[in-house]
């Protein structure tokens, strides 16, 4: 599976299928590495993401997202001697 943290198409960009053909790039590398996957996000409530991704077949799936920030970060760091 090959994971994709980030993909932003400028919004003039949108329509002539960039999105699609970069998403599609990226299976196709994948592909090559052995992957049978890919596995991306979006932001909760972001309509336009969810439609395009829907367009590509891509199904949602259910996941929590962890943020390790503030005091509990530098308190982890600090462990490994940061």
């Amino acid at each position: 599976t090959l994971f994709l943290n980030d993909l932003y198409v400028a919004p003039a960009a949108r329509r002539p299928g960039f999105g699609r053909a970069l998403v599609a790039a990226l299976a196709a590398e994948a592909a090559r590495q052995g992957c049978t996957a890919l596995w991306w996000n979006a932001d909760e409530g972001d309509a336009l993401a969810f439609a395009f991704h829907r367009t590509l077949g891509a199904e949602e799936a259910v996941v929590t997202d962890f943020l390790l920030d503030g005091e509990a970060f530098t308190r982890l760091a600090q462990e490994a001697g940061a």
